[in-house]
């Protein structure tokens, strides 16, 4: 599994009453396990809760960058998606969890500052859903109002995917998969 997340020192995420959390959590057995042996989910959430006389001096939120509105057409071994999120507030990026399932093969992910420089924070040239990770900075990437978070996206659903679920490939819709960026 992931390692833990931990917030920065004096950073927190704000839980308003009624509150309720969410939790995702996929299982899949390699296709070298023994699908004899029984598995146990060893998962575990920590959470710290401030006093209401302590404050949080950074602000962590989640935001979730999807572009659910494409189809990958069967034997299509190079299917692009792009999608960007524009900051509107000064922000820091903490983390990126990117999700692309079975069919995904390539990820970059590019900021570009309102002066026109681009930096690229996550080049995965060959994706593969069980390596899939989150990606913490060593340093928060600042990100000042009117940069863009540019997102291509690439995708094989040809009979030459060895992870492709479907054979022979199918038309597939997309799905769940998309990116969290942590701001």
């Amino acid at each position: 599994g992931d390692e833990p997340v931990l917030l920065p020192d004096a950073g927190g995420r704000k839980l308003r009453k009624g509150s309720s959390l969410e939790l995702r959590i996929e299982y899949e057995r390699s296709s070298f396990a023994d699908a004899a042996q029984e598995i146990r989910d060893a998962s575990r959430v920590g959470l710290f809760i401030a006093k209401p006389i302590q404050e949080i001096d950074l602000l962590v939120e989640s935001k979730q960058i999807a572009k659910n509105d494409f189809a990958i057409k069967a034997n299509e071994a190079n299917h692009t998606v792009t999608t960007e999120m524009l900051f509107t507030e000064n922000t820091h990026l903490l983390a990126l969890t990117p999700r692309m399932g079975a069919l995904g093969s390539k990820l970059r992910v590019t900021v570009q500052y309102p002066d026109g420089l681009d930096k690229t924070l996550i080049w995965v040239p060959e994706y593969q859903k069980q390596w899939a990770s989150s990606y913490r900075f060593a340093e928060p990437v600042a990100a000042p109002i009117g940069t863009r978070l540019l997102i291509e996206a690439r995708y094989d659903n040809s009979a030459g995917n060895f992870a492709n679920p479907n054979s022979p490939p199918v038309d597939v819709l997309a799905g769940e998969e998309q990116i969290d960026a942590w701001v």
